[in-house]
């Protein structure tokens, strides 16, 4: 007969060698995910057993049958990290692992041994992590969601608001990558939840839209003027009271000074358009059209024009624009960056004006390019593109162009 095998010795003792981790414990609990505690438990185990000659003052809780680790899996592998070679440990009296239990019910006999204290199950991507796990095993096992009456108590337990934790279920969801930041700090769950749940526009997209570049072909004057006139006024304005704003004591922050191009730029292009005399082409900047917060350059009539060829339905095209975006230029196409707002990301092709200059305005780079908003990357704040990746949508340069370099790409820079 096989003599049964016997983990915990008479003083209570179980040999590290012969434990196994739960492998439940690592799903819910990546010790990727949890460096800190494993940190923290190095040192206090380290003194424990510098005072006491043993690693653990609370006893880990094993399977008497298999030897699979219930309750103390960072434990016994913080203890292997150290090189200890026995852990205090006492035998489980409810459960006998078995790898072919229902999972569901694994994970909440696992979750019971770490509500008490030991770790923290109110950090928000430790509770996101378990409560994706539980809902995984409960949907396997019932073939239905677990409930909002679920999910509350599941938050209660945690020791977490329902309401925020409604909200990191969705974050967690749609960007996991934000949970990270929320939980250094980095974003709040209220401004996080805003992100991740921008509306597209209701209004939907004319597969004959109108793309203006045919219009710069027919209007020849309407980029030089603007052009022209955009660097003058930027020009003007960065040589007030003796060029103050590039003072390198006295001078005001860099976005500012390329907000100025952006305006300026979205008022000289509106106006090159209306001086064609296209009524087709009449058009109207952001500063004067205070219901339009996303067109920097709005032409009313191709918008109606393209409406009425819906013929009294409900649908409304997007409205027939103009976005205007400027960047100072950054050592490389590569790390010179656009922003928009995070709903840009939302948001159908469109054209874009875009003008890109030198710390000292003394050359310029102006194109027109088609963008989608699937092209924009969106991080904690901003959608983000750089000039590289505009490289890559083949836009039609007005002034200077870029290039394909050795190694990147090259900006070729206009003069104005």
């Amino acid at each position: 007969m096989t003599q049964k095998v016997k983990f915990i010795d008479e003083d209570g003792y179980a040999i590290v060698a012969n434990l196994t981790f739960h492998p439940l414990n690592e799903e819910i609990y990546p010790r990727a995910n949890h460096g800190d505690d494993i940190e923290l438990l190095k040192t206090k185990m380290q003194a424990w057993f510098d005072k006491y000659g043993d690693a653990n003052h609370t006893p880990i809780t094993v399977c008497p049958k298999t030897g699979v680790i219930y309750s103390g899996n960072f434990r016994v592998w913080v203890a292997k990290l150290l090189g200890f070679l026995k852990v205090r440990a006492v035998y489980c009296a409810e459960r006998t692992y078995d790898p072919k239990a229902d999972r569901y019910e694994e994970i909440q006999f696992l979750k019971s041994f770490n509500q008490d204290g030991k770790r923290n199950e109110s950090n928000y991507r430790t509770a996101l992590r378990l409560w994706t796990k539980e809902s995984e095993a409960y949907f396997d096992k019932y073939g239905k969601e677990l409930s909002n009456k679920d999910r509350n108590n599941f938050a209660t337990d945690a020791r977490i608001d329902k309401d925020i934790f409604k909200k990191l279920v969705v974050i967690g969801e749609e960007r996991p990558d934000l949970v990270d930041d929320i939980v250094a700090d980095k974003i709040t769950v209220r401004k996080a939840y805003k992100l991740v749940t921008i509306q597209a526009p209701k209004e939907i997209v004319d597969p004959n839209r109108h793309t203006f570049y045919d219009d710069l072909k027919k209007y020849p004057d309407i980029v030089p003027f603007a052009i022209k006139t955009s660097v003058s006024m930027v020009r003007k304005i960065e040589a007030v009271h003796g060029g103050i704003i590039r003072d390198s004591v006295l001078g005001w922050e860099r976005n500012t000074r390329t907000n100025f191009l952006s305006h300026s730029t979205m008022s000289a292009f509106a106006l090159g358009f209306n001086n064609t005399g296209d009524k087709k082409l009449q058009c109207a900047s952001a500063g004067a059209i205070s219901n339009k917060t996303y067109a920097d350059i709005l032409f009313q009539f191709l918008t109606d024009l393209a409406n009425k060829k819906l013929k009294g339905s409900k649908d409304r095209y997007f409205d027939t624009q103009l976005e205007i975006k400027a960047c100072e230029f950054n050592s490389s196409a590569g790390n010179t960056k656009i922003y928009s707002a995070p709903g840009s990301s939302k948001m159908p092709s469109q054209e874009f004006i875009v003008a890109c200059h030198t710390d000292d305005f003394s050359k310029f780079l102006f194109m027109m390019v088609t963008v989608d908003g699937s092209e924009w990357r969106v991080d904690s704040k901003n959608a983000v593109i750089s000039l590289a990746q505009l490289y890559k949508l083949k836009p039609t340069y007005l002034l200077g162009e870029m290039f394909e370099g050795k190694r990147k790409v090259e900006v070729q820079w206009g003069n104005a």
